[in-house]
């Protein structure tokens, strides 16, 4: 969106709801648990420019949301990588420590997405 144009909410979610628009949280937990050239291609995408947020947005930048535009071959890696540190048991790290099934379906998602 243009510096004068201001997104609303409506287009924020529509953009948001997208598999393949991650959360800097959401790639960060996924890098933690990465192969170094996935890691280093995932955190590549949270040092770009996140997507515009509406004014009244609440969130800080752990709620940053980012485009990305990976292959199907990095998908499927990521998968299996998220996949075995949810069978392993690992948490996310953070405020709340969970585990990494939520992580897995939004990548299964984008997975999805990718081969549909």
């Amino acid at each position: 969106m243009s510096r004068s144009a201001t997104i609303t909410w409506d287009q924020y979610k529509e953009i948001c709801d997208r598999p393949d628009v991650l959360s800097r949280w959401l790639v960060q937990q996924t890098a933690a648990v990465c192969d170094q050239g996935l890691a280093e291609r995932l955190n590549a995408v949270i040092e770009s420019r996140p997507l515009e947020k509406p004014p009244d947005h609440k969130g800080g930048s752990l709620l940053d949301m980012f485009r990305t535009e990976f292959s199907i071959e990095d998908v499927v890696a990521i998968t299996r990588n998220v996949s075995q540190a949810n069978k392993e048991g690992v948490l996310t790290t953070g405020p709340v420590n969970r585990s990494y099934s939520g992580i897995l379906k939004a990548w299964q998602e984008y997975e999805r997405m990718l081969t549909e």
